[in-house]
């Protein structure tokens, strides 16, 4: 079992950068964070942690080891809290390590999620012919689908989610993509901003 996990933390949060000048209710000091820092970076919870300290508590109690996080190259929140303030002794357990998604000279933001991906494994040898997970910064992935991707055996595999069961409002979760399957449980097809038929014909017979 290769216990191998890529984590991308470099995207320019260009919406939410933009939405802390334009809700002033928001917290000051969240409003200066997200200005500030990589979205993952963002203090949450009682002790504003990072959301990525749940994200990586989360990671190690699944059983993965090696960690890579792909970040920006303008940003230095993840770098300086986990490296240079050491506190990803908090998981000993965790191998982390860093690359920089480089953006080219042609562009002012980084080329997406596949290109991380991709500049985090041409430079990542040692798993090479090796199986990995590759999660978002921004998504909160509990222990148990964590291990499921750890544990499958096929080739490829992803986490989906039964829309009805997740908590948010109707209007919001209409705009999440859908996945079809076959009867097998094997993806088809995602649809990204599916219509309402489109929603309606990706439902199993359980709805």
């Amino acid at each position: 079992m290769h216990s191998n996990i890529v984590i991308l933390a470099g995207g320019a949060s260009s919406r939410m950068k933009n939405a802390s000048y334009e809700h002033r209710a928001i917290d000051p000091d969240l409003r200066r964070q997200a200005r500030e820092r990589a979205k993952s970076m963002i203090g949450v919870g009682r002790k504003f942690r990072p959301f990525l300290d749940y994200l990586l508590h989360n990671v190690s109690q699944a059983g993965y080891s090696s960690v890579v996080i792909v970040v920006s190259e303008q940003d230095i929140s993840v770098r300086g809290y986990y490296e240079e303030a050491g506190a990803a002794g908090q998981w000993p357990q965790l191998d982390i390590s860093y690359i920089a998604q480089k953006i080219p000279r042609d562009r002012t933001t980084p080329c997406g999620a596949a290109d991380a991906l991709l500049q985090a494994l041409r430079v990542t040898s040692s798993w090479r012919g090796q199986k990995f997970t590759v999660c978002n910064s921004d998504n909160l992935y509990s222990v148990r689908a964590l291990r499921l991707l750890l544990d499958d055996t096929h080739r490829n595999a992803l986490i989906d989610y039964d829309r009805a069961a997740l908590r948010f409002d109707h209007d919001r979760i209409m705009k999440f993509a859908v996945t079809k399957t076959d009867a097998d449980g094997f993806v088809v097809d995602i649809i990204e901003k599916p219509s309402p038929g489109a929603i309606a014909d990706a439902a199993d017979a359980s709805g």
